[in-house]
């Protein structure tokens, strides 16, 4: 006699869930980790990519706005802001596609003497800026323009044959200047046998009256190539800093400048005012240090916002 055996519903459900699991266990355990292909290849063909750069020649500065804020006259300020981030350095990146080398740089500079005009817009903020390469300890001016003092200093002792007096500001720090020549036309553009720029050897501060014998400590002016300009072509140091300097064919002007090679003279000069001479392939970069020196005697409120320029020469 057959026996029926009868099965619940509930029983029928477990049982038929059961098996689908040890089915989908047997099928995952048989399953190798197979490459699968939504068609079947059944032949396949190339194309070949062909491109030609072409030659270009190109440089970039990065951030290219450098926000110093409000600062306080007489101070040396090592960062900047950007995207509400704070920076001490600029990146150099050759962004062209031939290789660069003989890297310099430049400033905007104001067109007349700002200080004791009472005018902030007078003032140029790139011309207080300062960098520094890899080899150095200190920050040195690009090309750092400087006027004439409006007044005589009356306890500076003057050299002979005096022409204007000045100060070389570098934030808390001044080294005063002297021109002198015996000539009386174009005195101070070198053609003269006693163009000489003095300056002092130590600093003029707050605290600190310096040194301010200029009679000593002089430095000779030669011919730049540009009757505007004479050169002091040995180069000299102030605050330990190597300088080149351009001074006005009339002595009211100086320019102290140590990473313009564009500047009165450079082509000429003793020290090398190119910021780098290593080849700079495409694709790459360099850093530079920046600081900013504000002097003492600028009014309150928004300087003129100034250029700083990078330059290369294309190999």
């Amino acid at each position: 006699m057959e026996r029926k055996v009868s099965y619940t519903k509930g029983q029928i459900k477990f049982y038929s869930i059961l098996l689908f699991s040890l089915f989908m266990v047997i099928m995952l355990s048989t399953a190798g980790p197979k490459e699968t292909t939504a068609y079947d290849v059944n032949v396949t063909g190339n194309a070949t990519v062909t491109l030609t750069i072409a030659s270009k020649t190109m440089i970039d500065i990065t951030p290219q706005v450098l926000n110093y804020s409000s600062q306080d006259p007489g101070t040396a300020v090592e960062n900047y802001t950007f995207g509400g981030l704070e920076f001490h350095e600029i990146q150099i990146e050759n962004v062209g596609s031939t290789n660069l080398s003989n890297v310099w740089f430049n400033t905007s500079r104001p067109s007349s003497r700002p200080f004791g005009t009472g005018v902030v817009t007078n003032y140029d903020a790139a011309n207080f800026l300062a960098i520094k390469n890899s080899t150095m300890a200190d920050y040195a001016f690009v090309d750092r323009l400087e006027f004439n003092h409006s007044t005589d200093i009356v306890y500076l002792t003057l050299p002979t044959n005096y022409q204007r007096q000045g100060r070389l500001r570098v934030g808390p720090d001044e080294y005063f200047w002297a021109t002198a020549s015996d000539e009386s036309e174009n005195p101070c553009n070198g053609t003269g046998s006693a163009d000489y720029l003095h300056i002092g050897t130590t600093a003029h501060t707050i605290d600190a009256t310096g040194d301010i014998d200029l009679s000593d400590n002089s430095f000779a002016i030669e011919v730049s190539g540009d009757s505007d300009w004479g050169l002091v072509v040995n180069g000299f140091t102030v605050g330990g800093v190597p300088y080149n300097a351009a001074v006005s064919a009339d002595c009211s002007q100086v320019r102290f400048y140590r990473w313009n090679a564009d500047a009165p003279g450079a082509s000429t000069s003793t020290l090398d005012e190119r910021y780098s001479t290593t080849t700079l392939y495409p694709g790459d970069s360099f850093a530079v240090d920046l600081r900013l020196y504000v002097p003492y005697g600028v009014p309150v409120g928004a300087v003129t916002n100034g250029t700083l320029t990078v330059m290369a020469t294309a190999q």
